[in-house]
């Protein structure tokens, strides 16, 4: 399992020394608006058009459009680095679960290889890219229990050397290249 002294996502995000690939602020923020927007207006509409007998159609967009709207006004949702699967500094690799806000601190130099080509995961998702990273038993066992992947998830390139892929790539294929680049030694 994972140790005590584990780093927190929130903390990582802080530090100027370290990116961490997430969703893209602006246009993230823009989305959750939209969505609580759309939420408001359909319990908007519920209440103004079934102000005299509600119908089933009131009720519903009235529940739903009120869930809807008290989740998104979570303080939670509106973080961006909640999604973020990766991060890095110039001697280290974090793997992130920004939903628990935990992170696993590797050493730089476990990193072997990045794929950026986008490919098929074992479930159907899209595949944003892959890091093949050299692991001790511990550290695979840490990085797994992190990511809640099943042993069997992971996928043995060469002895010691574990791929671990990530979907949620988050920018499209050119900026993907440019911010992975200090990874790749560009």
């Amino acid at each position: 399992m994972i140790s005590p002294s584990s780093l927190r996502v929130s903390e990582l995000v802080r530090r100027p020394d370290v990116t961490v690939l997430a969703p893209p602020r602006a246009p993230y923020l823009w989305v959750i608006a939209m969505l609580l927007a759309a939420a408001l207006g359909a319990v908007g509409w519920a209440l103004v058009s079934g102000l005299g007998a509600m119908t089933f159609p009131h009720w519903v967009a009235l529940l739903f459009g009120a869930l809807v709207a008290l989740m998104l006004l979570m303080p939670r949702s509106w973080q961006a680095w909640r999604l973020a699967e990766l991060g890095w500094d110039a001697q280290q690799l974090y793997l992130l679960d920004g939903g628990r806000d935990m992170a696993l601190a590797l050493p730089r130099s476990a990193l072997q290889q990045v794929h950026l080509e986008r490919q098929v995961g074992h479930q159907g998702e899209w595949l944003g890219f892959a890091l093949d990273l050299q692991l001790s038993e511990a550290m695979l066992a840490q990085g797994l229990a992190l990511l809640r992947l099943a042993p069997e998830q992971a996928y043995q390139v060469a002895p010691d050397v574990y791929r671990f892929a990530f979907h949620r790539a988050w920018q499209r294929p050119r900026r993907l290249r440019s911010i992975l680049a200090p990874l790749r030694g560009a």
